[in-house]
This record gives C-alpha cells, structure tokens and sequence, in this order.
C-alpha cells in the first residue's frame, strides 16, 4: 500500500512536469505587432514583414526562428514567432518590412519587449549591373545580393541576404530594395566561382556595375568518430586575412564535407568548438595548418578524427 508521502510526491511531480510544458509553450510563442510605414509615412498596406534568426535551443544546438506576414490596408501585422524547442521571448532580433518601389525598413527587438513596432520604409537605391568571369565572359546564373546595409542617419547596421538577384542570359540583374541613405554591401557568387563582396558609399552610381568573379578553390575531407562517417559537423578555413579569406563547409551523411569559392592559397582547417551540433559539443580534432589549395587543384583528404575529451596529435 502506497503512503500519503510517495502519493504527494506523485502528484507533485506530475504538476511540476504539466506547469512545465505550459510554461515552455507560452514562451515559444512570440506575438509581434506594429505598424510599417511608406518613405512618406503613409501607412504601407500589402507590405510584407518578416523575421529571421538564429537563437539557442532549450535542450541545446541552435534553433532558427523564421517568420512572414503581409501588413494590412492600414499598414498594421501581427507576426507570430513560434518555436517547440526555442524560446523566441528572450532573444533579442531585427524586424524586417520590404515592398515593391521601397528600400527595407527595420527596428530592433530587444527581449522580452512586446511594445508594438514602428517599421519605416525607405526610398530605393537602384541596383543593376552585370557578372562576369575573369575572362570577360558573362556569367549566366550568378547570384548577387545585398549583403547587409548600414544607414546614414543612424549608423545602424543589418543584414539583408533576402534582397537578391539572379543575372539573365546575358549575366545582367536588378537589385530591388536597397535603402538609398546608407553604406551598401553587395557579395556575388556562381558555381565553380569564389564569391566576392564589394562596398559602395552613399555617392556611388550602381545603376551599370560590374562585376567580377574568379575561379573558386576547394578543401574536402572526411569527419569520423571511431571510423563511422559523423553528419553535420561544420568545418572552417582561415587564410588569416586578405585576399584569401575564409570559408565554411558541414559534413553530410557519409562525413564528407566541402568547403568551396575560397581564393587560392594557404589555410588553416579547424573543427571549432562552438555552432556544432548538440550531439557532438563534447567532442575535438586536431587543427590541420598549411593546407594549400589552388584553382584546378583542391585540397582532398583533409580528415578530422573526432574524440571525447581531447585532441587527437
């Protein structure tokens, strides 16, 4: 027979489990609300506004957080941020509104704020130019997009990755939703090329730019755990700086990863500690130095043994 004290401790526990699944839904639905406005002020109806970020999971790893509504006729949204495994309330995050003839507009959201939002449009800056290889051929296929703006009146800064382009047969594109009164950040990429990034001040002319892309270099290799093939594993090359740079790969489901559109040179190949996957935080490998890739010859069988607690030498 059962005492009074273990049937307590059964309810209590069964409490404490619901209150806390109650507790995690509520926090994993953020409600949003506001009003988007035209460069004029005039309320912007039909504009869409949405949200994307990157925050920390409840049980670990990274959890993105993605949102998109259109406002109303009187420029007002409700944008829900939900989540099963996040808590969206208590992240901080950038809001962002875009429409047709306008440059973006977006506010800052810091956590826990539920203040209704003002998002202000602004006039476009208009982008248009053509891709090209070094060879002076165009490039059909290429993608170009804002990198991330930074505005004049504030000095501000965002991202921007949605506002992009594809260039037509004849390597041409149109860029639609850049902000006129900012620091514009374009980068352009295509297969089998090394993408690059490019700075345009508040004076530049970006109706008619040209832009070049070079031939890519490339390190592959394997991540293994006791010889088993690991996914999901993010690599990183570093050439310290300029004009190499760096780049980023993640292993597939054979533990093959690829890191692609880097300039030739040499690099250092890690497998960093943090933005892994939960499964594998416990988990190191030995850095690989002077890599060297070139174009036509990439760099293969750069291979990271992964183990607990430890580096492999």
């Amino acid at each position: 027979m059962r005492s009074r004290s273990a049937e307590c401790a059964t309810v209590c526990l069964f409490v404490g489990i619901a209150a806390c699944i109650c507790v995690q839904a509520a926090a994993g639905d953020r409600v949003l609300t506001g009003t988007v406005l035209k460069p004029d002020g005039q309320p912007a109806a039909g504009a869409t506004v949405f949200c994307d970020y990157t925050i920390p999971g409840i049980g670990g790893g990274l959890v993105d957080i993605r949102a998109e509504t259109t406002s109303a006729p009187d420029g007002s949204f409700e944008l829900h941020l939900r989540s099963e495994t996040a808590l969206p309330d208590k992240y901080s995050a950038y809001i962002t509104a875009s429409m047709d003839g306008c440059g973006i507009g977006y506010a800052w959201l810091p956590a826990d704020d539920h203040a209704p939002l003002t998002l202000r449009l602004h006039e476009e800056r208009p982008i248009a130019g053509v891709v090209m290889d070094q060879d002076g051929h165009h490039l059909v296929g290429a993608e170009v997009w804002l990198e991330y703006v930074r505005m004049d009146d504030d000095g501000t800064s965002r991202g921007a990755t949605h506002v992009k382009a594809t260039t037509d047969g004849k390597g041409r594109f149109e860029l639609h939703g850049a902000p006129a009164r900012a620091t514009t950040y374009l980068a352009a990429n295509a297969d089998g090329r090394r993408r690059v990034e490019m700075q345009y001040g508040l004076m530049a002319h970006l109706d008619g730019i040209v832009i070049t892309l070079p031939q890519e270099a490339v390190i592959t290799g394997s991540i293994t755990r006791r010889g088993e093939p690991v996914a999901g594993v993010v690599v990183y090359a570093d050439a310290g700086g300029p004009p190499s740079g760096h780049g980023t790969g993640v292993s597939d489901a054979g533990g093959i990863y690829r890191i692609d559109s880097i300039a030739p040179g040499r690099y250092s190949v890690v497998v960093p500690s943090d933005d892994q996957p939960e499964a594998i935080t416990d988990l190191v490998a030995a850095p690989r130095t002077g890599v060297r890739c070139e174009v036509g010859e990439p760099a293969t069988g750069i291979d990271f043994e992964l183990v607990e607690g430890g580096v492999v030498t």
